[in-house]
């Protein structure tokens, strides 16, 4: 499912970086949803000289390849929806990969830890893993990947090569999520919706997950909203829903100049500030109110 622009990236990065003189750290700044994780499986592999080469699926000798954790919430209602806060690379995992690195070498004469989502490590962790960056040893090599590389500590990015991993053309994109097999009567509504992201599209389509755009489409249908379409939405990540809504707002505006639109357009900043301010939000309150201001915009 490796896309053809990760690998020319892939090739450009082994050329400008050859593995001889790898730096120690290296911070792999993505976009969601363009798949940052096949790319540093590419490059790993063509590290490792091992096509596979697959660390985040299965243990590999002299790799580590770190996740957040999910962290203790209450988790009482069945309407809980995970939120990115919801996961953190902790000062424990941080430690654990600090320890990986100094062991000796098995297999290779590199040792790898790659952390994902980097983003989310807590301070503590961001901390400890700044302590080891200021200590660089031979043959080890963190690979820090993230979408928000602007909320990494400075002294942490200032202590990395950037490799930046960004979009390909809408073309080159279209012609590949066809080969994917996804329906091409659907394709630019949903290339719409996602802001073309690939990846985020076939996650959508692997879960059989009715386009945002179809639902609210028929929220205007229906002369009596049916609150019950709340309920796939609960099962989405809430921002990523609210950016896609606010997209479909904009082109409706763009249609039609519709005051309404402009007005639910704020409707939606306002409620993406407080699920980025506050710690918990009730998500099924904040949906049901959104869907009910969407069927007054017709």
């Amino acid at each position: 499912m490796t896309a053809p622009w990760i690998a020319q990236r892939c090739d450009e990065v082994v050329s400008s970086l050859p593995i001889e003189r790898l730096p120690s750290a290296i911070i792999i700044d993505a976009l969601p949803g363009w798949g940052a994780s096949y790319f540093v499986t590419m490059w790993l592999q063509r590290i490792m000289d091992d096509p596979s080469c697959k660390p985040r699926e299965t243990p590999y000798s002299d790799i580590l390849w770190v996740q957040p954790k999910e962290q203790d919430r209450d988790t009482t209602s069945s309407k809980r929806r995970l939120k990115l806060s919801d996961f953190t690379l902790t000062v424990d995992q941080i430690r654990d990969a600090i320890q990986f690195m100094e062991r000796t070498r098995q297999a290779s004469s590199r040792r790898i830890a790659v952390l994902e989502a980097v983003e989310t490590m807590s301070i503590a962790a961001s901390h400890a893993l700044l302590k080891s960056l200021e200590e660089p040893l031979d043959g080890g090599h963190w690979l820090l990947v993230t979408t928000a590389i602007d909320q990494l500590l400075p002294t942490i990015r200032s202590r990395c090569t950037v490799v930046p991993l960004r979009q390909a053309p809408h073309s080159v994109v279209h012609k590949w999520l066809i080969e994917q097999g996804v329906p091409i009567n659907e394709l630019e509504h949903l290339m719409y919706e996602h802001g073309d992201a690939p990846y985020k599209i076939l996650e959508s389509q692997d879960l059989e997950r009715k386009p945002l755009r179809k639902l609210l489409l028929e929220v205007w249908k229906t002369r009596s909203l049916d609150l019950s379409v709340v309920e796939p939405l609960l099962q989405q990540e809430f921002d990523d829903l609210l950016i896609r809504w606010m997209r479909i707002t904009e082109r409706l505006y763009q249609n039609r100049r519709s005051p309404r639109a402009s007005k639910f357009w704020d409707e939606l900043i306002a409620t993406r500030r407080a699920y980025h301010d506050a710690s918990s939000i009730n998500k099924q309150l904040h949906l049901e109110r959104l869907l009910i201001l969407w069927s007054r915009i017709r």
